[in-house]
């Protein structure tokens, strides 16, 4: 396991479980699935060599057929890296060869990094913390869409989410 940490914000990396975010913490505040919770769809993971899903899991490239393994049956989805084992190389940066089933071999690299642009909060004005901006930020996308009663995908909580998601504070 690799534990990054800066001020109050905590990620936890499993390289040995497919260089999947075990966990992702702001003052003790799970920002993400834990195993605990749900023990096959926690965290997240790097969707590699693709992200999203092959129908049926064969394609072609230049004349030639490809199968890929039917990992969310009868399709392949998110790649095969996250199911094999990556190694740690220090510096927070993790790393895996492309093998088969994937036909066309490499490697992927992820560097982590806790970084922290510190803003000042208060808690009910009687004690003053320091907090990650941008945890902050998915922070209060996580509230707004608990909050709003409606489904991600229409109302307030979307308009929100897409702000959000360009950069800008939310909670502006």
């Amino acid at each position: 396991m690799l534990t990054l940490e800066s001020g109050p914000a905590r990620l936890v990396v499993a390289p040995e479980r497919g260089g999947r975010i075990m966990a992702l913490s702001v003052d003790g505040l799970d920002l993400l699935v834990t195993p605990d919770v749900d023990d096959h769809n926690f965290g997240c993971f790097p969707m590699v060599p693709w992200a999203g899903r092959v129908r049926h899991g064969s394609f072609d490239f230049e004349g030639q057929r490809y199968q890929l393994p039917l990992n969310n049956p009868p399709h392949a989805i998110h790649g095969t890296a996250r199911d094999h084992p990556w190694q740690e190389d220090g510096e927070g940066v993790i790393s895996a060869s492309l093998e088969p089933p994937w036909p066309f071999g490499g490697r992927v690299v992820a560097a982590l990094r806790a970084r922290t642009r510190r803003l000042a909060t208060h808690d009910g004005g009687a004690r003053r913390r320091r907090v990650d901006a941008r945890r902050v930020r998915m922070a209060s996308l996580v509230e707004s869409q608990r909050g709003s009663g409606r489904a991600a995908h229409g109302g307030p909580g979307r308009r929100r989410h897409v702000r959000a998601r360009r950069g800008r504070d939310p909670d502006r």
